[in-house]
């Protein structure tokens, strides 16, 4: 019998709307197992990718930047029958064709049913995403972009031979090729795309070819998930169904084509913030999608879409150039399975830097490149030709709070530490299909990953990895009394979900302070207050408040990846495999472990990794405070005279920093200063204070001199700066 807990939860996951959408696609697809979409007996097509009508041009374009040389070696490794999955996994089936039907990675082959029929929920070990990777036919692309740029027919060849045999393994509506509307979509892209770079010249198999392609457009205008709860998917049969619409000519591709449009329309506002993120909450989606509004606007020209739609596309451009690191790669937060809307170049599944390039040519003065990134990539030369890959504007280095997201992206001046503090919501309620219970985590970048968020591995096989993947524990935030902050229900909905919200914030460029809050509710109880400060480029400082009455265990983790660390009383040192050292110095009194635990770069792919973890015990309510240094920075704790929690001095190069916090506003007493407030940071030269930084203070003295005095309530930001000499 079904909890009330259950009715309750179940009617806020489906609304009437989605109840009767699943419905209907469910009834149509019991109806059409003899149903094989009307195809004419003339099938017309037209060049969506124009570009590639300018094969002279294009190719001298690609050689004059040096980028023919990595697509012929990418297509070598097709012909050598190595494929690549998930951005890096290697599938190396030797002078064999493709198992189109493989199963991974317990290894049972699919079943050759109507795809309504197949078990594809992953209860039995098989992860239909690895099947599907295969047969998004990037290698395919591969080929066909080898093909083109070298005029070597043995590229050619080898694809035709692997699309002929694809389409004879897989007749339409049989088998898990079919199972996905999103599949069916993405693969169109590419298809669409592989006849206008390299056209099969058999006619025969030309025909064929075309007939499922058009079957394709058929199947997602039937089958498209229209009405569910919003995601990536519709956006991808969307994007699918609108280049087929551009592909063929007559009344049902006019037809798919404004279908398709209205829906990219609509999910493109309904599914972004204003600020240009995306309501997913997963930057891997986030990028993903963005590529395929991308598509679907360059080859349709720019008076196809509306100017809202142009405007939201470049806001998600923007979002990237924010979260983009110095060296172009991203933090992996919320789900990635290293999506790719169309492989336009080699694999670089946590790379930005083509992205970027496209939306800076898309939306000149409006999309800035970071420092470093290439104004020129394949992205661009595909789809836009190379007069329109010229765009020299450098993103400004600051750091920004990123609205609905509640995303805090914590840059130092030059751009040699990045961190992001994830204030914001789990994913898009009800569902968060994609979100990860991740609130107030934080990752950090300096000259390379120091602290990391573990990532996803996989979606279906035993939900015990999938959960442990997306709970607390694998994030660097807190968990309470073993609980994570969230809790699952399926693979891709969750029984309860931990939004937080931005709760203060003051941005420099010397001195950054981000605030962000979990409230409690009712399954999880406890109240967590985080604040990450940034001082220049060498120190991080956190400070976590946890509330929840009577007596309870708060465990703090900070996931290191491949850094060894070693542990000495309360400080931890982690050195990296390239050489860079980090020092976290956490709460007097705390248990500080190291613990084994996983990490997965690429789907399908977990490693063991390092995470330090403190234990704490606490009566009502906890204050941890950790300071996170690098390299040449040194870090002291001092005793406090009178009041203060902790007192930490940071040296840098030759800057020098104490920071003292309280356990509440009161009153906190060190050496010759004295603060009235919850915490301040000082820098200090030749032993005079030169600066303040504070939260929630009233007062700041030094030896009875009044540097600060806030009547009528606290102040938060530089609280006092000595004039200069």
């Amino acid at each position: 019998m079904i909890s009330p807990a259950k009715i309750k939860w179940l009617a806020g996951q489906v609304t009437p709307i989605e109840l009767a959408a699943r419905l209907r696609l469910r009834l149509r697809k019991a109806l059409s197992r003899e149903w094989r979409g009307d195809v004419p007996s003339e099938l017309a097509t037209r060049t969506v990718f124009k570009e590639t009508d300018h094969r002279e041009r294009l190719v001298r374009a690609f050689e004059e930047n040096g980028l023919t040389g990595e697509t012929i070696r990418q297509a070598s490794r097709v012909m050598d029958g190595v494929f690549t999955l998930f951005g890096g996994i290697t599938h190396d089936v030797g002078d064999e064709l493709p198992d189109w039907l493989a199963a991974w990675p317990q290894g049972h082959r699919w079943e050759e049913n109507y795809f309504f029929d197949i078990d594809i929920s992953g209860s039995d070990g098989r992860d239909v995403r690895y099947t599907w990777e295969l047969s998004r036919h990037g290698d395919l692309v591969a080929l066909a972009r080898a093909a083109f740029l070298s005029n070597d027919n043995s590229f050619r060849i080898r694809m035709e031979t692997l699309l002929s045999d694809w389409i004879e393994k897989n007749p339409f509506l049989k088998g898990p090729n079919w199972a996905s509307a999103l599949e069916v979509g993405v693969r169109a892209v590419a298809w669409v795309f592989i006849d206008d770079a390299s056209p099969i010249r058999d006619a025969l198999e030309r025909g064929r070819f075309l007939e499922v392609l058009y079957q394709h457009g058929a199947y997602l205008e039937l089958f498209m998930t229209s009405g569910f709860n919003p995601s990536n998917h519709i956006i991808g049969e969307a994007a699918g169904l609108f280049l087929l619409g551009c592909k063929f000519t007559g009344e049902a591709p006019a037809r798919w084509r404004a279908m398709a449009r209205r829906i990219l329309e609509e999910e493109l506002r309904r599914q972004t913030y204003p600020s240009g993120a995306s309501r997913e909450h997963s930057i891997n989606y986030h990028r993903f999608v963005t590529a395929l509004f991308s598509v679907a606007l360059c080859v349709s020209g720019k008076d196809a879409f509306s100017r809202d739609y142009r405007s939201r596309l470049g806001g998600m451009y923007r979002f990237l150039a924010e979260v983009a690191r110095p060296d172009g790669s991203f933090a992996d937060l919320g789900d990635s399975d290293n999506a790719d809307a169309l492989p336009m170049a080699p694999p670089a599944p946590n790379d930005l830097s083509g992205d970027l390039a496209l939306g800076a040519a898309l939306f000149p003065g409006e999309a800035p490149l970071p420092a470093g990134v290439a104004v020129v990539s394949p992205q661009v030369l595909w789809l836009l030709g190379p007069r329109k890959a010229i765009n020299t504007q450098a993103a400004p280095v600051k750091s920004s709070l990123v609205e609905g997201a509640g995303l805090f992206v914590l840059k130092s001046p030059g751009g040699r530490l990045q961190a992001e503090f994830d204030a914001g919501p789990q994913g898009f309620s009800p569902v968060a299909s994609h979100g990860h219970a991740d609130a107030l985590a934080l990752t950090l970048w300096r000259g390379g990953e120091r602290l990391v968020d573990a990532g996803t591995y996989r979606y279906n096989g035993d939900p015990a990895w999938r959960d442990a993947f997306r709970s607390t524990a694998f994030h660097n935030t807190v968990t309470v009394d073993g609980r994570s902050q969230a809790s699952p229900a399926r693979s891709f909905r969750w029984l309860t979900l931990a939004d937080a919200k931005p709760s203060g914030s003051f941005l420099s460029e010397d001195f950054d302070w981000a605030r962000g809050t979990l409230e409690p509710d009712a399954n999880r109880p406890w109240r967590h207050e985080r604040e990450v400060i940034r001082v220049g480029d060498s120190v991080i400082i956190v400070l976590d408040h946890v509330k929840y009455r009577g007596r309870h265990e708060c465990r703090t983790r900070f996931h290191t990846g491949e850094a060894a660390l070693s542990v000495c009383g309360n400080s931890t040192a982690a050195t990296y495999v390239d050489g860079a050292s980090m020092k976290i110095l956490g709460p007097e009194g705390a248990a500080i472990s190291v613990e084994t635990i996983w990490r997965s770069k690429l789907y399908g792919e977990k490693r063991e990794s390092s995470a330090l973890q403190a234990v704490a015990e606490f009566e009502n309510e906890a204050f941890l405070p950790w300071v996170i240094a690098f390299d040449e920075a040194k870090l002291t704790r001092i005793a406090p005279d009178k009041g203060a929690m902790d007192v930490v001095r940071a040296v840098c190069g030759n800057r020098e920093f104490v920071w003292m916090a309280g356990r509440e506003p009161g009153l906190a007493h060190v050496g010759g200063v004295r603060l009235v407030g919850r915490w301040c940071l000082l820098e200090i030269a030749r032993g005079i204070i030169k600066k303040a930084w504070a939260a929630d203070a009233w007062a700041l003295e030094e030896d009875s001199r009044r540097l600060f005095t806030c009547f009528g309530g606290a102040s938060t930001g530089i609280i006092y700066e000595a004039e200069a000499d």
